[in-house]
């Protein structure tokens, strides 16, 4: 990606990726990027960063997203479950209708957010009707959470078709848009000397090699990562925030929501000492 262009404090449509417990370094960035002086007027918003783009657009500040969040213990929010899919995400939507709105309509600033149709592959998105259902759509991490029923078509994890939904910021707002990426890097992953591998049982055995659910995880991640690169590139976002460089927290890390709104609000801070655009000099007087 292009270096990002100067902005100044003001108004701007914000798009917010997923990113499971990662999310919690955009909640810092968040109120390091309200401390400057920007304001969000619009908002888009995948699987986790959906949560956080509809507590925005019902009104609240990145302080209090912080502290609803808190209140609602997202640790607690999965069940394990023996019926369809691994966890259930009961007390995720229980929270969720608590804290706010029945609709799209009754927020206070205009939301948009992508899901994944899981039989024909087409991206659904929401921007009206029931808002937690979208929501709950949009988060359903594929694999885990068995794809809800939604307006007709059955629904997973909006980042498998839309990670990073800077284009459809620019769909509802025609302000400057920055974008937030939170989602997971690339594992590390160890392979053994290529004269030592082990096949069959042995190899999915061995305990210096990745699992098969660690290479399956990133081979996601990086068709993930082509596309969202695609995608961004046409949607051209003034500011691209990339988390990448931040590896203290993982996905599953939903304990760890002070010590990653604090990690992000650094990387904020220091994103923002390099790219905000200086004020301008007055005119010295004559």
């Amino acid at each position: 990606m292009k270096t990002p262009r100067p902005l100044a404090p003001q108004p701007v449509a914000l798009a917010i990726s997923g990113g499971g417990a990662r999310s919690f370094y955009q909640v810092g960035a968040l109120q390091a990027l309200e401390d400057a002086g920007f304001t969000f007027s619009a908002l888009a918003g995948t699987s986790s960063g959906a949560i956080l783009a509809a507590l925005l657009a019902a009104g609240h500040t990145a302080r209090e997203v912080q502290r609803l969040l808190r209140e609602g213990h997202p640790p607690g929010w999965f069940d394990l479950t023996l019926g369809q899919g691994l966890i259930q995400p009961t007390g995720q939507q229980e929270w969720l209708e608590q804290v706010l709105p029945p609709t799209f309509e009754e927020l206070a600033l205009p939301l948009i957010m992508p899901t994944t149709d899981i039989q024909t592959g087409e991206e659904i998105t929401f921007r009206t009707g029931p808002l937690v259902p979208a929501i709950m759509a949009s988060s359903a991490f594929t694999g885990a959470v068995f794809p809800p029923h939604c307006e007709g078509h059955w629904l997973t994890d909006g980042g498998i078709v839309n990670e990073v939904p800077a284009d459809l910021a620019r769909q509802i707002s025609d302000l400057p848009v920055i974008a937030l990426d939170a989602t997971a890097p690339l594992l590390d992953l160890q392979f053994p000397d290529p004269d030592e591998k082990k096949g069959g049982l042995l190899g999915l055995a061995s305990t210096g090699s990745p699992s098969l659910p660690e290479i399956l995880l990133q081979a996601f991640t990086i068709t993930q990562g082509h596309l969202t690169e695609r995608k961004l590139q046409d949607a051209d976002p003034e500011w691209l925030v990339d988390f990448d460089p931040l590896r203290e927290l993982q996905l599953q890390h939903l304990d760890q929501l002070d010590r990653g709104v604090e990690i992000g609000y650094g990387f904020m801070q220091e994103f923002i000492d390099r790219h905000l655009l200086p004020a301008e000099t007055p005119p010295a007087s004559l």
